[in-house]
């Protein structure tokens, strides 16, 4: 590694005289949390945002073919328009790899929800169109599932690194309600 560095560099920097001790962290109870304002009022929110998340991800992946029979798709016509839509799942964990972090983490949220809206609006214009029916389907996937990777590690980075997995737990505690 030195002959590596070398190469870059013309003189490797001295060693220190001693090196220092790294305290190990002390653990955070989920008290210290809920004691800190910021801590707590940031825990609630992300609680709701999880919360409120999975309902529509969860509704919308199990019940797309339910709500598409309710406007008037039959049930083998409205299953194809599902199964196609469903690749917006793939274009969501794609699209948030390349564009997640281009833009702060929390308007991603709005962002997917306008996309997942548009779907929707695009579902309900396409009821004698099996394409834009198709293409709604596909954007309300893409917005609903967008969001997600990209709010895992929103919700990693508001609490401190000592807090982290913590915080991470009680946020995510709507999986287990």
């Amino acid at each position: 590694m030195e002959t590596r560095a070398l190469e870059h560099v013309e003189e490797l920097p001295p060693l220190p005289e001693s090196i220092p001790i790294v305290q190990k962290p002390q653990p955070v109870p989920y008290v210290e949390i809920f004691k800190n304002k910021l801590y707590r009022n940031r825990t609630i929110l992300l609680f709701l945002v999880w919360f409120f998340g999975y309902m529509t991800v969860y509704i919308n992946a199990a019940g797309l073919s339910s709500l598409l029979a309710g406007v008037g798709y039959a049930f083998p016509e409205n299953g194809i328009i599902v199964a196609l839509g469903i690749f917006g799942f793939l274009a969501a964990g794609i699209l948030a790899a390349i564009f997640g972090d281009k833009l702060e983490r929390k308007y991603w949220l709005p962002i997917s929800a306008a996309v997942t809206f548009i779907g929707g609006i695009a579902i309900s214009y396409g009821v004698n169109n099996f394409t834009l029916a198709v293409i709604g389907a596909f954007l309300i996937f893409v917005g609903m599932d967008f969001w997600i990777p990209i709010a895992y590690t929103w919700v990693t980075e508001s609490f401190p690194t000592r807090a982290r997995a913590t915080g991470f737990a009680m946020a995510q505690m709507d999986g287990v309600i």
